[in-house]
């Protein structure tokens, strides 16, 4: 506790020591700015400023100088709290009559005054941010004491941009204050380093004295142990055996192993774990264990490492290391205490083992397991989650929510003449172009294959969603250069908007799912919003596919053949096959119903290859 206060004490005097000696420019500074300020409001209005504030500020500036070289001069001679005060009460004068300064100029403040006004005042708190970083509330209401009435004043004056104007010197004031508060925060770690450094060094001082001691002890005492020396020789040579059998072991070993004295300081490392972490014996050895945690390492969880270390002599689980290069890599670690006969800690023994790539792999099969392993987008697990969720949150918050099928057009032609490799990079490539034009907090999923999902949450009307469908229409209907391809494909887009088409995830799937395959069948590359009737519709459609495949296995579906003619001598040329289908229930159908049916339900393939056999 002693050490601790008179550490405190030590950075107390650095700092109030650096806060005089970077003072008086600032001093200066500010009458020179009083100065300004009078000259400017004279010149532009013809008046002098407020006298009583004029001279009060300048009599506040000279106090100020005074005060701050009297400090300089009495330093070593005066008490902290005295120095302390001696530099705030002056400087929270001025900051009170800065304060005043903008009372003073209104109501018939000019806007060419209002913005040479806010650059002095801006210059002063920006230059107050670094320079009174030794010290803390008093810069702090220095600085608000420029910005802030300036602000207000700002917004209440009737100039055009005035309230800009004071926003912007309100986002000015919170910038200064963290600037302040980071340029503290640097000088708090640079003195605190530099007085750690010089205790460190006065115990170094003092602990060569002791070294010197001891060796006037040890050669008073040399005689005395001669007679010992056999039996010290023996017991060093068993010794010795047992450290090389102990040092090969630690040498050959596969896991990296590290050894620290009672202190935490680097003694010894072995060569699996200099491989590890690309660090040299050299580098490492007498260096704190600490070296090896990250930048951003959690302070407390490193300090609980060592309670229980401390407390039960064993500690062991997984944190993450720095290695030499800068990189992080996850170690599993574990820790055992050396004691002495005493049973005193001597020393603490690291066995680290480089579990990161087993990390990777364990992170990298929870994505796949939510994640398209195609194009990184969330699969049908996530997005019903997604899903679920955002149903929750838009009846909470009594919003619209709305779920988009896509399904590309003649996708399948592509992938068939192209190849699957053209037909992965194209889905990869829409993807992206899906991705680029939704909110961070909307989703865009694939379900597999040519089907994506996006999901837009936060609506409070559903229609909207006709701008994003236009929107991805018109971005994936841009060709798409693959490889040496150039390619053309669209897209249908079906749209279900919650609550209005269903309260429930499932129901919301089904109806967009729907309203996708009315927008394939009114022409393709449309958008077609859910609507009651298209449930018919669907079920019709499903009917006639199912009617569809019964006939290919029935032998429902013939053909009839149409003569070609010469136009110039009335010849038959050739016969040209038409396709026909007779259901025994439905009749006959004609081409048109049932050929668009079997090119969405990928069947046009087979109605091909059974013509060209009938055919030929």
């Amino acid at each position: 506790m002693e050490n601790e206060n008179r550490h405190d004490q030590l950075l107390r005097w650095s700092l109030i020591e650096n806060a005089f000696a970077q003072g008086q420019g600032g001093a200066l500074l500010n009458g020179l700015a009083v100065l300004c300020v009078a000259w400017l409001h004279k010149s532009m209005t013809g008046d002098w400023l407020a006298i009583p504030w004029l001279l009060a500020m300048l009599a506040a500036v000279v106090v100020r100088v005074a005060t701050l070289r009297l400090g300089e001069r009495t330093f070593a001679a005066r008490s902290l709290n005295f120095m302390e005060r001696l530099f705030w009460m002056p400087l929270a004068a001025v900051s009170v009559l800065w304060a005043l300064l903008p009372f003073q100029l209104r109501p018939d403040i000019s806007t060419g005054e209002v913005l040479v006004l806010a650059l002095i005042h801006f210059g002063l708190a920006g230059r107050a941010a670094s320079v009174l970083a030794p010290v803390l509330w008093s810069a702090r209401f220095y600085i608000a004491c420029l910005l802030l009435p300036g602000a207000l004043l700002f917004v209440a004056l009737p100039l055009p941009g005035s309230a800009v104007l004071g926003g912007l010197t309100m986002c000015y004031l919170a910038t200064m204050l963290s600037a302040h508060c980071w340029a503290r925060k640097t000088l708090l770690a640079a003195r605190r380093s530099l007085i750690e450094n010089q205790g460190l060094l006065g115990e170094a001082r003092r602990q060569q004295e002791v070294v010197e001691s001891l060796n006037r002890d040890l050669v008073a005492a040399r005689d005395a142990l001669t007679s010992q020396n056999a039996g010290l020789e023996r017991m060093v040579a068993e010794r010795t055996a047992k450290v090389r059998l102990a040092s090969a072991a630690i040498e050959n070993i596969a896991a990296g192993v590290i050894v620290t004295d009672a202190e935490g300081l680097i003694v010894e490392a072995n060569p699996a774990f200099c491989a590890m972490t690309g660090m040299s014996p050299v580098s490492i050895v007498g260096q704190p264990i600490g070296t090896l945690n990250p930048a951003d390492h959690d302070p407390l969880a490193v300090e609980a490492m060592w309670g229980e270390l401390r407390r039960l002599g064993h500690w062991s689980g997984e944190v993450w290391s720095r290695k030499a290069d800068g990189g992080l890599f996850l170690e599993r670690r574990s820790i055992d205490a050396v004691r002495d006969a005493d049973g005193k800690v001597t020393h603490y023994v690291f066995a680290v083992t480089d579990i990161t790539e087993s990390q990777e792999k364990d992170e990298r099969i929870r994505f796949l397991a939510f994640h398209d392993a195609l194009t990184g987008l969330p699969n049908r697990f996530l997005l019903e989650d997604r899903l679920r969720h955002g149903i929750e949150m838009a009846r909470r918050d009594r919003e619209q929510l709305g779920l988009m099928f896509l399904d590309l057009d003649q996708f399948k032609s592509v992938n068939d003449s192209l190849g699957h490799q053209v037909g992965d990079m194209l889905l990869v490539e829409v993807a992206q172009r899906v991705k680029s034009l939704v909110r961070q907090s909307d989703t865009v999923a694939r379900l597999g294959g040519d089907e994506f999902v996006v999901l837009v949450r936060g609506l409070q009307n559903g229609r909207v969603c006709a701008t994003l469908a236009r929107k991805i229409i018109e971005a994936i209907s841009e060709p798409i250069q693959v490889l040496s391809h150039r390619i053309n494909i669209g897209t249908s887009v079906g749209v279900a908007v919650f609550p209005d088409d269903g309260s429930d995830g499932t129901t919301l799937m089904k109806n967009a799912d729907v309203a996708m395959y009315a927008a394939k069948a009114a022409g393709r590359g449309v958008y077609r919003f859910f609507e009651p009737a298209m449930s018919e519709a669907a079920r019709l459609r499903l009917e006639l596919e199912t009617a569809l495949r019964h006939a290919l296995a029935h032998g429902e579906l013939s053909l009839h053949y149409q003569p070609k003619v010469g136009a110039t001598n009335g010849e038959i040329v050739g016969y040209e096959a038409l396709l026909r289908w007779h259901n025994a229930e439905r009749g006959a159908i004609q081409p048109s119903q049932f050929i668009p049916v079997a090119e969405d339900c990928g069947l046009i393939g087979e109605l091909g290859r059974w013509t060209l056999r009938e055919a030929c």
